[in-house]
C-alpha cells in the first residue's frame, strides 16, 4: 500500500510568501498616502469657519478695511482651530497653524480687498501648506480659490 503525502512543497510556500510580500510593498505606501490625504482634507475643511468670518466681516464693514485677524469673529474662528482632535485616546493634530492676512492693492483710486488664508500642516501631514486666496466678485461676495503656486500640498498630491 502506497501512502500519498499531502501538503505543500517548500517552493509553493515560498512563492506564496513572495506574492504576499509584493502585495504588502504596494499596499502599505498607498494606505499611508490615503491616511495623509484624509488628515489634510480635515485640515482644509477647518478653513470654512475662517472663510465665513471673513465674508461676514467684509459684508458688515463694506470694504474689508477692518477685517484682520483681530476682528472678533475672525479671531474666534482662527482660535477654534487650535485644538487637536482626539480619537482612540490619542491626540491628533493635522494643523500646525491657520493664519489670515489681507493684501491691499491700490489701482487708480480703487482698492481691492484680497484676503488670504494659509493652512500650515503639522508633521503628521509632512508640514504641507494650503493657501486660499479670496477675490471680491461682482455680487459683493468673496470667491475662494486655491493658490497652487504657494500650496505645497499640490506637489505632494494630498489636496
Amino acid at each position: 500500500m502506497v501512502v500519498k503525502s499531502s501538503g505543500f512543497t517548500l517552493i509553493e510556500l515560498m512563492i506564496v510568501i513572495a506574492i504576499i510580500g509584493v502585495l504588502t510593498a504596494i499596499a502599505v505606501p498607498a494606505y499611508q498616502n490615503y491616511i495623509m490625504r484624509a488628515k489634510f482634507t480635515e485640515a482644509v475643511a477647518k478653513t470654512a469657519p475662517v472663510r465665513r468670518a471673513i465674508e461676514y466681516c467684509f459684508q458688515v464693514e463694506g470694504n474689508g478695511g477692518n477685517c484682520s485677524s483681530t476682528y472678533p469673529m475672525i479671531s474666534a474662528a482662527l482660535s477654534e482651530n487650535d485644538e487637536g482632535d482626539s480619537f482612540d485616546g490619542i491626540e491628533h493634530q493635522a494643523i500646525a497653524r491657520i493664519t489670515f492676512g489681507c493684501l491691499w492693492t491700490c489701482v487708480v483710486l480703487s482698492t481691492t480687498f484680497t484676503p488670504e488664508i494659509v493652512v500650515e500642516g503639522s508633521a503628521e501631514v509632512n508640514n504641507a501648506k494650503f493657501v486660499l486666496k479670496g477675490v471680491v466678485n461682482n455680487n459683493g461676495g468673496i470667491t475662494w480659490t486655491r493658490d497652487d503656486a504657494k500650496s505645497t500640498c499640490v506637489q505632494m498630491g494630498i489636496c
